[in-house]
């Protein structure tokens, strides 16, 4: 499946560029997903995504990744595939990307 990824913020000024495209097996989840993007664009972007915690790997406190209009916030969200089998995604997979937020007082 081919995936195009969307960077915003401090990941976008990170890795110098708004989009990436990746092309990734059918049956990838979220975190393969981050692994190939450290790969192929950088570790350090791999490191402001991912942390490794006793109970494996989790994203970043508070970083966001959407796949289309689904928020993958947990570590167990990271194991599931991007798309559901049956699903036949017509298209490219979009996923966004977003930093931490802040704000409020």
């Amino acid at each position: 499946m081919f995936v195009t990824v969307r960077f915003y913020g401090s990941y976008r000024r990170l890795i110098d560029t708004p989009e990436v495209g990746l092309e990734l097996d059918d049956d990838a989840t979220a975190l393969d997903l981050v692994r190939l993007l450290g790969e192929r664009v950088g570790e350090t972007l791999r490191a402001a995504l991912l942390a490794e915690k006793e109970r494996g790997m989790r994203l970043q406190s508070g970083v966001r990744i959407a796949v289309g209009d689904e928020v993958i916030d947990f570590a167990s969200e990271l194991q599931k595939p991007l798309i559901t089998k049956g699903s036949g995604a017509p298209g490219p997979i979009r996923v966004f990307i977003f930093p931490p937020l802040m704000g409020g007082r």
